[in-house]
């Protein structure tokens, strides 16, 4: 049974196979299916099985022409030996525009793969930027409304603070609905709470 081999195993069976990329189109329907679309075969398994098969058939059939017409002259049949050697240069030429087309296939997935990550990159870049933009506001508003805030925010003792209860409500529920909402005084407030709590104890 026919063994199915990666993109990259076709890439390296097409370089073992050919030297030059020529030409245009295949003489096989399913490898025409690569050809109409030159990342099909990256994307169907079996499509990976039929392009790879077609390589080694048109390998063997270069090594049966060139087996043929060496046979053929050591016989003095000039005409056989120079028909079998031009069919050889037929099949190395279909060789070559297969390996053409892979290697085309293979640098279009592995152009939109890389275009895909850079994305996600600049994606998660812009959120970051966008976090920190606005931390940045939070941390100005605050610190307008009570001086250190910035510095009672990172305490220990007022993540415990926000982490209890205020009547039935959670502080921390408090609070993170106040920056949600840009309720700075809001939030102000909570943070001279905390500092006369802190001074109290």
């Amino acid at each position: 049974m026919f063994i199915f081999l990666s993109r990259y195993t076709i890439a390296a069976l097409g370089v073992a196979f050919c030297s030059t990329a020529m030409g245009q189109l295949s003489i096989i329907g399913s490898y025409d299916r690569c050809v109409s679309d030159s990342s099909a075969f990256a994307r169907d398994e079996k499509l990976n099985e039929v392009v790879t098969e077609h390589l080694a058939n048109i390998q063997r059939e270069i090594d049966s022409s060139v087996d043929l017409s060496r046979i053929a002259g050591m016989a003095g049949l000039g005409d056989r030996a120079m028909e079998a050697r031009s069919r050889a240069n037929q099949y190395r030429q279909e060789l070559q525009q297969a390996c053409a087309h892979i290697n085309q296939s293979i640098n279009e997935t592995d152009q939109r793969q890389r275009q895909a990550e850079a994305d996600q990159i600049a994606a998660a870049q812009a959120t970051q930027a966008a976090e920190r933009q606005r931390q940045a506001v939070i941390e100005y508003e605050l610190n307008r409304r009570v001086s250190g805030a910035t510095d009672l925010m990172d305490e220990v003792g007022f993540s415990q603070w926000l982490d209890s209860n205020q009547g039935k409500t959670l502080r921390r529920d408090v609070w993170d609905q106040a920056i949600t909402a840009d309720k700075f005084d809001r939030a102000a407030q909570m943070l001279r709470d905390y500092k006369r709590v802190r001074k109290s104890k």
